[in-house]
């Protein structure tokens, strides 16, 4: 998970929480605290060393650099408004009175990365370093790119180019610390997270990261602090809530951590209903693999993000076609009676923020054999989820054990040697629905054979 900004590193309003597309990179990978939408073009620029000011100073003699920054800035409202085509068609008119011009490709290749064009994002916002090295935002996200692809050297290396440019970049610094944990570089890690956590004290995830990294020194103690101490001021934070429970199960707190976590009392299956005009929950599901295996951001390894082994789409209900429409409304239906069937409590981090209304992300998987999803948890959403659509005869099978099965409760770091947190897991079926808080951490078991497994995850963000 990182940190992305579009501009200069300054106290929230910050792009989680402001960009409101509907695509679920959004939540999980962009929530930069840096973005000033009219502002951000002319402090870019401020900011370019002299060969780039020279060559911006080449192009304003004309009418272009006027126009230029115009389409910036009229496509920079559009990308935080979540009208994700639109921006990029403007940011391209940009391109095409200057295919050099930095912010444009900087702008565009953020848009690539949010809809899992991921090739794409690492060539434009590559291009954007090459023709302006003094840009520190694009050399942030640069590194972010290689941070998600798990190439941590490279992610570090553009980390160091932004903060050489701006030492006070508390975002780069913040994922420069994820990089080092990639690295195994943990006290150097918590370093780079403090640093950040001074700069800019009430941004979440530097706080969180910190719990993670101190949970992987073994100081559960003071993880647990960090944990707390992001609760404080974000009390919905979702990465808090999974770290504040590894804390209490190192620090043998049981009863604290079941208050919330206790795995029995937080997964929930239901079969969302087959919607009219199809005879059976197979013509169905035939229906969804279709559009699923169809789609035009269906992607190999999207950067390794979410998945090993397997092919990821982006949001399929951005510009959805009727499929997906229909599959939109049969889920909510489910989310609607599960919700209803929910007590009531203030003091719960799931159920108090129980929503009236609300929005669905949706990002389905093919996994082959071997294939994985890695334990994560969903930033920023409420309710997460899996539909399954295709599920290997594997799966369940006599002698094929815990096999493709979602296994809930381990998490994402390292965990001091002979400790075992408290799992369960869920078989899926074809029509199977799992529900769970997006604070729980979850992942997928390998299976062995030939067949595939294509399942349909959703994230449930309150709106209201």
């Amino acid at each position: 998970m990182v940190t992305v900004s579009m501009g200069p590193p300054t106290p929230p309003p910050c792009l989680g929480e402001n960009l409101r597309a509907p695509v679920d990179t959004v939540n999980r990978a962009f929530h930069g605290w840096g973005l000033r939408p009219y502002t951000l073009i002319s402090e870019m620029r401020a900011r370019m060393g002299r060969q780039e000011r020279r060559r911006e100073a080449k192009l304003g003699k004309g009418q272009g650099g006027a126009a230029i920054a115009g389409l910036l800035e009229a496509a920079l409202g559009h990308h935080r408004a979540g009208r994700l085509a639109m921006a990029e068609k403007t940011y391209r008119r940009a391109l095409a009175l200057d295919p050099d011009d930095p912010t444009a490709n900087h702008l565009v290749g953020l848009i690539a990365y949010q809809e899992g064009r991921y090739k794409e994002a690492l060539g434009l916002i590559t291009r954007a370093t090459e023709v302006a090295p003094s840009y520190a935002e694009a050399h942030h996200n640069l590194g972010n790119l290689y941070l998600d692809s798990k190439k941590h050297p490279e992610a570090l290396e553009c980390y160091d180019r932004a903060l050489a440019l701006n030492p006070d970049y508390a975002s780069a610094l913040a994922n420069k610390g994820d990089a080092l944990r990639g690295l195994g570089r943990l006290d150097d890690a918590t370093v780079a997270l403090r640093r950040a956590i001074a700069l800019d004290p009430f941004v979440k995830e530097p706080r969180y990261r910190l719990a993670a990294t101190l949970i992987s020194l073994d100081r559960p103690a003071e993880a647990l602090d960090s944990a707390n101490e992001c609760i404080a001021f974000e009390p919905f934070c979702q990465n808090a809530w999974a770290y504040r429970g590894t804390a209490l199960q190192l620090l043998d707190k049981q009863a604290e951590f079941e208050q919330f976590l206790k795995l029995s009392d937080v997964v929930w299956t239901a079969r969302p209903p087959v919607p009219a005009g199809f005879d059976s929950l197979e013509a169905w599901n035939a229906a969804l693999e279709a559009a699923v295996r169809t789609h035009p951001t269906l992607v190999w390894e999207p950067f390794q993000r979410v998945s090993y082994g397997g092919s990821v789409t982006g949001d399929m209900l951005v510009r959805p076609e009727r499929t997906m429409q229909l599959f939109e409304g049969s889920l909510r239906r489910a989310i609607d009676e599960l919700k209803a069937s929910l007590p009531d409590s203030q003091s719960h981090p799931f159920l108090a923020r129980k929503p009236n209304t609300y929005r669905i992300t949706v990002v389905a998987s093919i996994l082959k054999a071997g294939g994985w999803h890695p334990t994560h948890t969903h930033e920023g959403a409420w309710l997460s989820g899996c539909y399954y659509v295709r599920v290997p005869s594997v799966v369940g099978s006599a002698g094929g054990g815990k096999a493709g099965q979602i296994e809930f409760g381990r998490p994402d770091c390292k965990l001091r040697e002979g400790f075992e947190p408290p799992l369960s897991a869920v078989k899926p079926e074809p029509g199977l629905a799992a529900f769970f808080p997006s604070y729980l951490f979850h992942g997928t078991i390998p299976f062995e054979g030939d067949e595939e497994r294509v399942g349909i995850a959703f994230d449930v963000y309150p709106t209201g």
